[in-house]
């Protein structure tokens, strides 16, 4: 029997061809197609929330043997990751003990589904529809960099950036429409987000603090004028009550796994720092003002690339630069925020810049400055690596619909949507590029060899030398 097809129908789906491409490209990254994680010997990094949940079911937080990041106290080792990755582990405990390191690849990559779903929700809340083509593309490429490698890292930020993201949107909806339901996922994202990721910390509280000043003001401009809706005290209470839960948790760990009521864990006892002199390099401390400049010319200078005639001929820079008053402890496979996710980024600047003034945007307005608040901390930091990149996100998402919300007035519009489609096919090849040479380095054996040999391919044809072309760990 045929049936028509509708023309709405075939739109739809073509709208969403970039993140569903997306979706593919990185489960072929994370080894899930072909399913390498299940054969290969997982990669560095990839059983450390594995061994914390074995640890678990020990009744212990310290984690048996030796790895990188431990934070040795007492003899014993711990890490100082959030432990929200690993507690999504324990329905699947059984498992986790008879395949440890087979987990964090579909985990970093349901984070990842997440976190776009997150994104074109957002989408929908602030610009009245989903993504078009271009903006799938946009919001779709970022996240090659954190599929690109399976360690606890990525991991890290990816359930992270999802949490911080939904935090966010909670808090729009919550101002838009007061209700008791949205206050309580605003407060569950804001305390789940720096478990999995401390940097969301600072970001978490703010956005409760911004619920506390909403609810005062309400109550305030309706004093007697009936008309203005009031909000209940209690909605300040619950507030006031997940910003203690966030500290709580943060300190209180620290407290489980360190042995004190800190909200970071001491540096000097983490094992990389055990050599003086890199521990003098830094000062004894991971964020320093003296970074600012380092931090800011590196994030957001063009430049942040190497170019090369050697497959994948797009490559991240070895080394980041380095101004003499930084404390830097390392740089690894860096690139720029405007090479990476410069589509969203111009969205976002823009968005921003032309909604100061307007009344209606002051709820987008102020989650992108909750938002931009933990990601911005970076700029400080020790170290300089492009999956940091990606703590960026939730701001740039919320900016960016910001900006296509804004665009829509535009008579200039369709140029408009020209240029961002090259700009972000850009940050498509750049975030691709940056994902080869990080698999090259870290990714399953298997797959190394595979794309060692796909590499030799492309550079006999091309008559290049590609053996230093991407940096080895």
């Amino acid at each position: 029997m045929h049936r028509d097809v509708d023309p709405q129908d075939s739109t739809r789906w073509m709208k969403r061809l970039p993140i569903v491409l997306c979706l593919c490209a990185c489960a072929w990254l994370l080894g899930l197609i072909p399913p390498l994680f299940l054969e290969d010997p997982p990669p560095f990094g990839a059983a450390l929330y594995d061994r914390q949940v074995m640890a678990w079911l020990r009744g212990r937080w310290d984690i048996s043997g030796s790895f990188l990041e431990a934070f040795k106290i007492d003899g014993r080792s711990y890490m100082y990751f959030g432990p929200l990755p690993a507690v999504l582990r324990l329905p699947l405990a059984e498992l986790v003990v008879q395949f440890p390191g087979r987990f964090a690849p579909p985990s970093i990559f349901v984070a990842l589904v997440v976190v776009l779903w997150g994104a074109v929700t957002t989408w929908r809340q602030v610009v009245g529809r989903g993504p078009g083509i271009v903006e799938g593309l946009a919001l779709s490429a970022p996240l090659l960099i954190i599929a690109a490698r399976v360690a606890i890292y990525h991991e890290a930020i990816a359930w992270g950036s999802a949490l911080a993201l939904w935090a966010g949107l909670a808090f729009l909806r919550y101002v838009r429409q007061p209700s008791t339901t949205h206050l309580l996922v605003l407060v569950a994202t804001a305390i789940l987000a720096p478990l999995a990721r401390a940097t969301w910390s600072v970001s978490s509280v703010l956005l409760l603090l911004l619920v506390v000043a909403l609810v005062v003001f309400k109550r305030s401009a309706s004093r007697g004028e009936v008309e203005h809706a009031t909000l209940p005290r209690s909605h300040a209470l619950v507030a006031l009550a997940g910003i203690l839960a966030v500290g709580l948790a943060t300190a209180g760990l620290n407290r489980l796994k360190f042995g004190a009521w800190t909200l970071a864990p001491p540096i000097a006892a983490h094992v990389v720092y055990q050599d003086p002199a890199r521990l003098q390099r830094i000062d004894g401390r991971l964020f320093h003002l003296a970074n600012l400049r380092t931090g800011l010319v590196n994030y957001l200078s063009p430049l942040e690339l190497r170019l090369a005639p050697a497959f994948p001929w797009i490559h991240p820079v070895a080394a980041a630069r380095s101004f003499p008053e930084s404390k830097l402890a390392e740089s690894e496979h860096f690139v720029s925020l405007p090479l990476a996710t410069g589509a969203l980024l111009a969205l976002a600047i823009g968005g921003v810049l032309t909604s100061l003034r307007l009344s209606p945007c002051r709820a987008e307005l102020l989650a992108i400055l909750a938002l931009s608040l933990g990601p911005t901390s970076l700029l400080l930091f020790s170290s300089l690596c492009s999956r940091y990149l990606f703590d960026f996100y939730p701001p740039l998402v919320m900016g960016a619909a910001l900006g296509v919300r804004r665009l829509a007035r535009s008579p200039y519009v369709r140029g408009w949507y020209l240029a961002l489609g090259l700009l972000a096919t850009g940050n498509l090849l750049v975030n691709a590029g940056v994902g080869v040479a990080i698999q090259r380095s870290y990714a399953h054996q298997s797959r190394r060899d595979q794309l060692e040999r796909v590499a030799a391919r492309f550079d006999r044809a091309l008559g290049v030398d590609g053996s230093e072309a991407s940096p080895k760990p």
